[in-house]
């Protein structure tokens, strides 16, 4: 029986949501993002995609999370259910794009 090796280079993507209403963002791992924010939305439609980044591996959104927190964004909800999920003053977002892309220059 010959066995093909799968040669498919897998990638990496960080995701940015936030709920206004709530007042709450979050920052995530998907290698799949089409899939992962789909169950997002489909369960919460309040959630908005503010952006999808393609990263080099799975371990950069820990180095991520580790600047927003140095940078003040580290809070996280107390909500239940809400748990991986940050309180922040809204807008944030910008700083956290800014973030992001910053690192993926000093990474690359």
């Amino acid at each position: 029986m010959l066995l093909r090796k799968k040669n498919k280079t897998q990638k990496h993507y960080l995701y940015l949501l936030v709920n206004e209403e709530q007042n709450i963002w979050k920052l995530g791992y998907t290698t799949n993002p089409r899939q992962r924010l789909k169950s997002y939305i489909t369960h919460n439609p309040l959630i908005k995609v503010i952006g999808i980044f393609d990263i080099p591996n799975k371990d950069y959104e820990r180095k991520v999370n580790k600047e927003l927190s140095h940078k003040g964004l580290g809070g996280y909800s107390k909500m239940p259910g809400q748990k991986e999920w940050r309180i922040a003053p809204i807008p944030f977002s910008v700083e956290v794009i800014n973030i992001i892309d910053r690192m993926e220059v000093d990474e690359y």
